[in-house]
């Protein structure tokens, strides 16, 4: 009965930032992560009544979730919301630049766009041509995931249908999906949200929207205030960097040389 758990460690791995998800995974680190999120999240048993409600809720589920639709969501959400974003940031040289060097963009805004795309070109003639193959590429692998993903998320869904509903109102849903309406509902109800009009309108909201991102910016440094500042490697003194090195069993140099490749890596997450 570990659906959900599994179902939130998949949805977890959307919440990476795409150029995250074309790196190589680590099936060790996959699976300790999947295993945190899911002593995080237990699952209950359903009980005896829960279970014998499950194959109506099952069926229920498969009307409202029709097979392909959480691939062709992913789908609609590149191709209106995140292919037009991608366009743009794949003619500016600025960010491709800043990971290249390994700063921010921030410390790049006094320089011109194109500028930045020569340089960028210096250190990684394909840059643009990478961006163009990973904005084609990533919206199949997108779907493909999602599709995969979509057998378990449709049986965790039963699960909470046969616990929230009793069996009178299962029927009575499942009325309502059985009809044209019904069916076109549960179609179109997962693609709304990637039409384009949608982003508009949430861009409308944008500066209201911001404005509430540097309120809760403010309230957490607030409550975070009195606390000792965090310091980095390099702040370290070199038997502290020492006594943390034998901490995680390996010695000063292996750690910055780990370090070390790390950022080397991430210099090509772009």
């Amino acid at each position: 009965m570990k659906r959900l758990a599994l179902l939130v460690a998949l949805l977890a791995a959307l919440a990476m930032p795409a150029p995250a998800l074309a790196q190589p995974a680590d099936p060790d680190l996959m699976a300790e992560r999947a295993e945190e999120l899911g002593e995080m999240f237990p699952v209950e048993p359903l009980t005896a009544e829960q279970e014998a409600r499950l194959p109506a809720a099952t069926a229920l589920v498969e009307k409202i979730i029709p097979p392909g639709t959480m691939g062709e969501m992913m789908i609609g959400m590149f191709e209106g919301f995140f292919s037009p974003v991608q366009a743009m940031e794949g003619k500016a040289g600025k960010p491709p630049l800043a990971k290249l060097l390994g700063i921010s963009r921030g410390q790049l805004v006094g320089v011109n766009s194109e500028a930045a795309a020569r340089a960028a070109t210096m250190l990684d003639p394909d840059w643009q041509l990478r961006k163009e193959r990973e904005a084609e590429a990533l919206p199949r692998a997108m779907n493909a995931m999602m599709s995969a993903m979509e057998p378990t998320i449709k049986s965790a869904m039963a699960e909470m249908y046969a616990l929230h509903f009793d069996a009178t109102e299962l029927r009575d849903i499942d009325v309502f999906f059985s009809t044209e309406s019904g069916a076109a509902y549960a179609r179109k109800s997962f693609i709304m949200t990637a039409d384009p009009r949608f982003a508009g309108l949430m861009m409308e909201e944008m500066p209201e929207m911001l404005a509430g991102i540097a309120d809760m910016r403010a309230e957490l440094e607030e409550a975070t205030a009195d606390l000792a500042t965090p310091r980095s490697w390099y702040e370290l003194d070199p038997a502290e960097q020492a006594k943390l090195a034998d901490m995680l069993g390996m010695t000063r140099e292996g750690l910055e040389a780990s370090m070390s490749s790390y950022e080397a890596e991430g210099a090509y997450d772009y």
